[in-house]
């Protein structure tokens, strides 16, 4: 079975056994590169209804409509039977949400991987807000920043999936994120220079964090310059040794 359909199949199991609430379809992959060289890692799937609305509309597709944004995506007794067609709009939506993957675009080539990257989420709830998606992954009792079962088994998969994967880098390009993502990877330790983090897990990957690549509270322009010579210089320290 490929990555890509391990990652989904888990990703339904995971929504039949905790995520019943859910009043929509988790995030689920067209593709999955299972050898990149870097992983871009964002928080949680945006859910832009009216540019959904749209889309859906002014395409007449994916197949098996026409469709509207509830009845496309909704979560109920036939979710599994819709995957192909959430699975063909997944596709259409990563080339053509370019207010978002443009800039992960953008920045996978400044660092000289512009084929060799694969972008994932921490948390598959569509939602409009981080905010409304924090509510959904943690538990409401103290300590304050602890996963629920819900949230724990997604980050759970995030992790799993890039140990089968062994990327070089992984840029976690969300403040939030970069937090719970730690919790979940557990011990680490501050290596090379440029300065990066490594994982027990994970110990031949290394990790950046940072603010966003887009959106509201995106970076600004003199960080992500700096971001990217951080990224750019370490590819160059294994392309030298790789080389020798």
């Amino acid at each position: 079975m490929s990555l890509v359909a391990k990652y989904n199949r888990r990703v339904m199991d995971i929504w039949e056994e905790f995520g019943t609430t859910q009043p929509r379809m988790p995030l689920l992959l067209p593709e999955l590169n299972e050898n990149p060289e870097l992983v871009i890692v964002g928080m949680n799937p945006s859910f832009n209804t009216e540019w959904l609305d749209k889309q859906l509309k002014d395409n007449n597709w994916p197949s098996g409509g026409p469709w509207t944004t509830d009845s496309l995506f909704v979560w109920d007794q036939n979710a599994r039977s819709r995957m192909p067609h959430v699975i063909e709009f997944e596709a259409f939506a990563k080339t053509a949400y370019a207010s978002y993957f443009s800039r992960v675009q953008n920045f996978a080539s400044a660092v000289g991987c512009a084929k060799q990257w694969e972008h994932l989420d921490l948390f598959l709830m569509r939602e409009t807000s981080q905010k409304e998606a924090l509510k959904m992954v943690l538990a409401k009792k103290r300590p304050i920043g602890q996963l629920n079962k819900f949230g724990q088994v997604q980050l759970q998969l995030f992790t799993e999936t890039l140990v089968d994967m062994q990327p070089k880098v992984v840029v976690v390009a969300n403040a939030t994120a970069a937090g719970l993502a730690k919790q979940m990877l557990g011990p680490s330790h501050q290596v090379g220079e440029p300065a990066a983090l490594t994982f027990e897990s994970l110990p031949n990957t290394r990790f950046f964090f940072s603010g966003m690549l887009s959106g509201q509270r995106c970076m600004d322009n003199f960080s992500l310059e700096r971001l990217v010579a951080q990224v750019s210089a370490y590819f160059q320290q294994l392309n030298i040794k790789g080389s020798n």
